[in-house]
């Protein structure tokens, strides 16, 4: 489909990305852009990594990092839909075998909580240390650990493993057929290497279990699909919640349910190693955009794309958990 929207400012994207990639150290790049909420462009550019790779296409898996949790969102937004999660309920009550984190203030943590990034919790504990609040609860600071909970009841409430519901609620529906949360075989041929600062290869990863917060492995048509969906006149009015902010993180951004937001613009990044990943939607306008790249400064190309699409200089590109 041709694209109707900012021609010349997407093609300086086009011509300038190569460079970018070069002086920047990453290997590889694709990006899907979505209007009148449907995808109109996908456009790859460098190799799957930076010694013996092939060239990115269409088909090319990464890593989303991040992104992984605005897929877990749309598990637990049919979940709510079904009747069978209330944001305001306590996640324990959910549970067929309560955890057992004494320090953790379960008996308070809400669904709400977890996706405004509210719980109180770390990004992630640290190895062997018992799980506790960090901050006030209610007061916003980023959880990966939250969703990694949440993920867990949905387990419960589903009475199912993470690796079928979110199959079957989000990624089979939606038509992300060859994307998953966990390491598939077939990756070997398609997936591309996480690279570092300095442009050199990583150890690969192939995750063996669902990290609802960071595991999701997926192409950017695919992850568009995804987009798509959160901008659908149906979704945004059965959960309004999602597009307004909940909580404030500074005077420019907040945080909804389940994405960052600036303005009328919703967004997330993400950060694995040797991969940046962003998403951004702009849904009164219809518009959306997914950038996935294997290096570790990929947000700096990121930046151009989503800026050049979306006509603006987002906000969060300046926030501190977004490293350039």
């Amino acid at each position: 489909m041709k694209s109707l929207h900012n021609p010349s400012n997407i093609q300086r994207c086009i011509n300038e990305t190569p460079y970018w990639l070069q002086a920047a150290g990453v290997p590889g790049f694709s990006v899907a852009l979505i209007e009148r909420r449907r995808t109109s462009a996908v456009h790859c550019f460098g190799s799957t990594q930076s010694v013996g790779g092939m060239p990115v296409t269409e088909a090319t898996i990464f890593q989303a990092a991040s992104l992984s949790k605005q897929a877990l969102l749309y598990a637990v937004l049919q979940t709510i839909a079904a009747g069978k999660l209330d944001l305001d309920r306590p996640l324990t009550r959910y549970m067929e075998t309560p955890l057992s984190e004494p320090e953790a203030d379960l008996e308070h943590i809400t669904a709400r909580h977890v996706l405004t990034h509210t719980t109180g919790w770390p990004n992630w504990p640290d190895k062997d240390t018992p799980l506790k609040p960090v901050r006030p609860l209610g007061q916003w600071g980023y959880s990966g650990m939250g969703f990694v909970y949440l993920q867990q009841a949905l387990e419960s409430i589903w009475r199912e493993p993470a690796v079928q519901l979110t199959r079957r609620l989000v990624l089979d529906p939606l038509g992300m057929g060859t994307s998953s949360f966990i390491w598939q075989d077939v990756y070997e041929k398609t997936a591309v290497l996480g690279h570092d600062h300095s442009g050199d290869p990583l150890e690969a990863q192939h995750p063996d279990a669902v990290n609802g917060a960071s595991s999701l492995l997926t192409t950017a048509w695919e992850f568009a699909l995804l987009l798509e969906a959160y901008l659908t006149p149906a979704m945004q009015e059965q959960h309004p919640g999602v597009y307004t902010s909940q909580v404030a993180i500074d005077i420019r951004l907040g945080w909804s349910l389940g994405w960052g937001t600036a303005g009328e613009v919703l967004w997330q990044w993400g950060h694995n190693d040797g991969f940046k990943a962003f998403a951004a939607l702009a849904p009164k306008r219809e518009l959306g955009v997914v950038t996935l790249t294997n290096g570790a400064c990929g947000q700096r190309i990121n930046r151009e794309w989503v800026n050049a699409w979306l006509e603006i200089d987002l906000p969060a590109f300046y926030f501190k958990m977004v490293s350039l």
